[in-house]
């Protein structure tokens, strides 16, 4: 009898206890290598590609792109009689207007003045006279002129006047505050304190005087935001409505007034938004509502926006660029072939009083003592 040969089998490594604790290591080190690449390879791709941030689109400012130099431009507004100390000023077509002048009692900004930029002219506008202090802002447009009133302790009252017929209409009276007007084609616009921490948009038609609340801001940071306007478009900036418990995020709210938009269109900037402006194709706006400079951005046609500069103090759009304040000097950034122009002398300190839609006006604030202000402007054809 053949004595069978036992045979010895390899013990299988899965029978080991050691291979449970490898198995579980190996799986802890390939998922920390896929969560790794996740997290700062994929992800990143993905950002990069299909959602660019505001900070990937970064436009060239002075330090970052040839300065043009269009200083020679500059023209001066020869101010007479007793235009010592005026308001800043509205651009339309060859004409400057602002108010000044004084009463009999020596109170500034009692009329509103015309300057046109062909003849080197200043004439009062007929009928226009301060009821109150002094007229604080103004807007004008081909067929009104709408300005306000103030009282010094707050208040005052919107007016209209007709630069066809010459009358004078009392649009609204205001209670409280003094409330920056502006003219949206046929309509007044206005942001109006109506309570402690409430701020109401409105809307009310010239001739009519139909009024319309466009937006309530309860003890909100877009309350303090100015509107824009340009024609017959008005834009301005709420919370982002689907981000209403971070105040740091906000949308821009663009409305035509002229019937073709039954609600306002929105714009999701994907970051904070104040004082929007806009020319009808093109907005701008800056990232903070403090009052030494913020992040200035632009969107044209509702592209993603784009950072234009720094340090900005005020800024306003024309028909192709982008006029502001920084430093003391007066910039121009023509956006539609990437050019930016200085437009105020080197050594010159100035801060911007409007742009229109071919021009940007400033006040030269260089010398301290005098006492007669000094305003130039810019036509940039």
């Amino acid at each position: 009898m053949n004595r069978r040969r036992s045979s010895s089998r390899r013990g299988s490594m899965r029978g080991r206890g050691w291979w449970p604790v490898a198995m579980l290591l190996l799986f802890v080190l390939i998922l920390g290598v896929v969560v790794f690449s996740l997290i700062h390879i994929i992800i990143p791709f993905i950002q990069e590609k299909f959602f660019p941030s505001v900070g990937d689109n970064v436009l060239p400012t002075q330090s970052a792109a040839p300065i043009e130099d269009l200083t020679s431009k500059t023209r001066e507004v020869l101010l007479t009689g007793g235009n010592t100390s005026i308001g800043d000023p509205v651009m339309l077509g060859d004409d400057i207007f602002f108010a000044g002048g004084k009463d009999a009692q020596g109170n500034n900004l009692y009329a509103i003045n015309v300057h046109n930029t062909m003849t080197r002219k200043t004439e009062v506008i007929p009928g226009i006279r301060a009821k109150n202090d002094c007229i604080l802002s103004i807007d004008v447009s081909a067929d009104h002129i709408v300005y306000f009133d103030s009282k010094n302790s707050g208040g005052g009252n919107i007016y209209a006047y007709n630069r066809e017929t010459e009358k004078i209409t009392e649009l609204m009276r205001i209670s409280y505050g003094w409330p920056e007007v502006a003219i949206a084609g046929e309509y007044a616009v206005w942001m109006e304190r109506t309570g402690n921490v409430t701020e109401k948009l409105y809307v009310m038609h010239i001739e009519t005087q139909e009024l319309t609340t466009l937006a309530v801001f309860e003890d909100s940071p877009f309350g303090l935001s100015h509107p824009g306007t340009h024609k017959g478009e008005i834009v301005w900036a709420e919370a982002d409505p689907e981000r209403t418990e971070d105040a740091t995020q906000g949308v821009l709210k663009i409305l035509a007034l002229d019937g073709t938009m039954a609600e306002p269109e929105t714009y999701f900037p994907e970051m904070f938004v104040y004082s929007p402006v806009t020319n009808g194709s093109a907005r701008a706006w800056i990232d903070s509502s403090l009052d030494d400079g913020a992040g200035l951005y632009l969107s044209v046609d509702g592209t993603r926006p784009k950072k234009i500069a720094d340090g900005v103090q005020d800024y306003g759009l024309g028909n192709n660029f982008l006029a502001y304040s920084r430093g003391g000097a007066i910039w121009a950034y023509f956006y539609e072939d990437d050019r930016l122009a200085r437009l105020s002398t080197v050594g010159e300190y100035c801060y911007l009083g409007c742009v229109s839609s071919h021009g940007v006006a400033w006040f030269d604030i260089s010398d301290t003592t005098r006492e007669r202000d000094i305003l130039k402007y810019a036509v940039l054809d």
